[in-house]
């Protein structure tokens, strides 16, 4: 999900390259704001033409703000590829550098490609595209590093060059990053549902069960601390999966709050799915939750009453107590012989 996320980047990235490279472009070239209404008159004349989708962004955003307030700031990869890509002898073919229409061209294929993902994409897919993306933002950046007989001055083009390749080699470490870390939870996955059938396809489930709970109960973190978090991923997929006794412990995650939300609608359900399996204090949990109308029904006050009746034994007392919430809960006090 963090690829997904982070293609976002990538936009931002061939946005800001662009808005940095036609201002460099329009301040060697211009006296001032000079530009703007010829810009004004491009977009409102194209708005009218069969090229019409590529401005009307622009347009609505000049129409918005008055051209007073635009600025290259408010301009999109589509508006500035647009522009530039216009004919040489045009209003502003003196801010197209040599030969970069080519890698104009890539950049706003990028773009178009982005706009038009499914969502269904997996992660290697995503990291393929956006290594093509950072590349040909490489390739644009290096051009105006190159350019020849432009105005803009080599050393204000190359600082330019420096910082943006700066951005995308952090970029690209940070989609290695996310690659490496999605793949390591893809394996984590796999091992899970291999411990999953394992437990489903064994003779004595329960004892298949225990055995794999404790391996991930006694497995460790990087700190070398128990790895809950890997364990409760292990839980839930059990659960998920049917495995019943997964539903008590994550029913206590629940009435808690551990490693989770507290939530006693979701733990009243998780109790109710492994009842079978439920220990004397999950039982009195459960009843705590009837008794005091926190599982979303009004009437499961009668079961709350039959649920602490049935733990009623002669080696521990019932006692009330008050949830830090305010709510009277019931739990085992062992009786003193």
């Amino acid at each position: 999900m963090k690829i997904r996320n982070r293609i976002t980047d990538i936009k931002t990235l061939q946005a800001h390259i662009l808005q940095d490279y036609f201002s460099m472009a329009l301040d060697a070239n211009f006296a001032g704001n000079t530009w703007k209404p010829i810009f004004r008159d491009e977009v409102q004349r194209s708005v009218n033409s069969l090229f019409s989708r590529s401005y009307i962004g622009a347009w609505e955003k000049m129409q918005l703000k008055g051209m007073d307030d635009y600025s290259i700031d408010d301009m999109d990869t589509t508006i500035i590829t647009t522009i530039l890509k216009g004919p040489k002898e045009g209003s502003f073919g003196c801010c197209k550098f040599n030969k970069i229409n080519q890698y104009l061209d890539y950049l706003q294929d990028d773009r178009n490609i982005e706009a038009h993902t499914t969502g269904n994409e997996n992660d290697s897919e995503l990291l393929q595209w956006a290594y093509g993306s950072l590349h040909n933002i490489s390739r644009f950046i290096a051009a105006v590093a190159n350019a020849k007989d432009c105005k803009v001055p080599d050393d204000q083009r190359n600082n330019y060059a420096r910082k943006y390749q700066a951005e995308i080699e952090s970029l690209r470490l940070l989609f290695e990053s996310d690659y490496k870390t999605a793949f390591t939870s893809e394996e984590i996955d796999q091992s899970i549902k291999r411990d999953i059938e394992r437990i489903k396809n064994s003779k004595d489930s329960f004892r298949t069960y225990v055995e794999i709970h404790g391996q991930y109960t006694n497995k460790k973190n990087d700190e070398g601390k128990p790895d809950m978090l890997l364990c409760n991923r292990f839980m839930y997929a059990a659960a998920d999966a049917g495995i019943v006794w997964a539903f008590p412990l994550i029913g206590d995650f629940h009435f808690e709050g551990l490693l989770t939300d507290l939530n006693f609608i979701k733990a009243a359900e998780c109790y109710e799915k492994g009842f079978s399996q439920l220990t004397p204090p999950q039982k009195l949990r459960l009843a705590s939750i009837y008794l005091n109308n926190l599982c979303g029904s009004s009437n499961k006050k009668e079961e709350g009453l039959t649920i602490l009746k049935s733990c009623e034994n002669p080696r521990w007392d019932i006692i009330k107590y008050k949830s830090k919430e305010g709510y009277e809960f019931y739990s085992l006090k062992k009786k003193e012989i």
